[in-house]
């Protein structure tokens, strides 16, 4: 944060120096000249954070938002001790009332910003979903845009200063309403995601116990059956019918049950999601290695979350070994804790080589997707780890590091 806002403020003053000087050399409307600062603010933003474009733009035209509403009534403020001036050749006045009241929003709405609205930038990347906001946001900072008094005497005409002051408040009132009824609408929504997962994993674990109940029935009537099979070999064996027991023995196996449930680790929820993509992979021709040490215990990190980011990471893994050259598929997942303090996943798979990227970041090729890989990077670095995804030619690698601890 400190690195951040030392960057900024050389940046801050920049802009502000290249405003005035114009506004005093060109005599140029203030509502043009902030355009550009906005975009320049905006630019400079996206590049420290380095988040989605449709998050970075939401965040920051709230806020603006926010920041015009104080600015208009700034401008009142102005008014009421100088109203011969305007917007334009405002006083110190405007300048120090506008720096109060913007620090005093900063305190007071710090702490829900930090404490709820991180939880949001964190966890929310659904570009579609973000750039909704933009119409409430958006509308009013144009209102307040529009509705700035480029002269001041305006306001004194009639009540035109008393409807400016409560239009002015109506609008803060709606800024926290709609923020507010945003947070909560994204909470049940990703609550609701989080117990579709959930659920997902009791239904793929429902699957491996059924499998494995019917492997085991099988093996109970085989083993019931066994008794005649060796009295059927001991007679061929008497009669020396040698070929007979050769082709008496290959079906008998041939008719044995396979259990297709593999046993990776003692996490069950885990086991359940591997299998399950494991087996999609075999049917597509995917060779597939996966190597696991026991997660049963994770830390931090639920069972729900770490299936969540294994299912995506195979998931992709699958999808992508579908474009690839065929017999040259592969995946390759490596689950292992280090002294239990730091749980590592490695995965390595084939794609056709055609990386698809925005601002750096990979995207999906579905229709509505791209969402795993920005999923798997905010639950490693809401526990503190990273999360890194990188190619080369036609190999995809994703490395993350998630701590099992909290730091102390």
């Amino acid at each position: 944060m400190l690195r951040i806002f030392l960057k900024a403020l050389p940046v801050f003053l920049i802009l502000s120096l290249a405003e005035s000087s114009a506004a005093v050399r060109f005599n140029v409307d203030g509502n043009i000249l902030l355009a550009p600062i906005l975009i320049g603010g905006f630019l400079f933003y996206l590049w420290s954070v380095r988040w989605q474009t449709a998050k970075a733009l939401a965040i920051f035209v709230d806020v603006m938002a926010l920041m015009s509403i104080l600015a208009n009534y700034a401008a009142c403020f102005d008014a009421s001790r100088h109203p011969e001036l305007g917007v334009n050749s405002s006083s110190m006045d405007y300048a120090w009332f506008l720096l109060g009241t913007g620090s005093a929003a900063a305190l007071v709405f710090a702490w829900f910003f930090l404490r709820f609205g991180s939880t949001l930038a964190d966890r929310l990347n659904i570009s579609k979903v973000w750039y909704m906001t933009l119409l409430f946001s958006g509308c009013i900072l144009l209102i307040n845009l529009l509705a700035r008094p480029l002269k001041y005497e305006t306001l004194q005409v009639n009540r035109i200063g008393t409807v400016m002051i409560g239009l002015l408040f109506v609008l803060l009132i709606i800024w926290v309403v709609m923020n507010t009824v945003f947070y909560f609408i994204v909470i049940e929504m990703m609550k609701a995601a989080e117990e579709e997962q959930e659920l997902k994993i009791l239904r793929l674990q429902e699957e491996q116990y059924r499998s494995q109940l019917d492997y085991i029935r099988q093996s109970a009537r085989t083993r019931h059956d066994f008794r005649q099979t060796l009295r059927t070999l001991n007679n061929m064996a008497r009669a020396d019918r040698a070929e007979d027991i050769c082709s008496f023995l290959s079906d008998y196996m041939n008719d044995l049950p396979e259990n297709e449930t593999v046993i990776y680790c003692k996490n069950s929820a885990v086991n359940a999601i591997l299998n399950h993509y494991a087996v999609q992979a075999k049917q597509k021709g995917i060779a597939v290695r996966l190597d696991i040490d026991d997660v049963g215990e994770q830390g931090m990190l639920s069972d729900a979350e770490l299936c969540t980011m294994l299912g995506n990471l195979l998931e992709n893994a699958v999808d992508a070994c579908g474009a690839a050259e065929e017999n040259r598929n592969f995946i390759q997942l490596t689950v292992s804790v280090r002294e239990n303090k730091w749980l590592y996943i490695v995965e390595t798979n084939s794609f056709d080589g055609k990386a698809r990227m925005r601002n750096g970041k990979y995207v999906s090729a579905k229709t509505g997707g791209g969402t795993g890989l920005w999923s798997i990077a905010s639950t490693a670095r809401r526990y503190g780890g990273r999360a890194e995804f990188s190619h080369d030619r036609n190999t995809f690698y994703a490395n993350i590091a998630i701590p099992l601890q909290k730091k102390s």
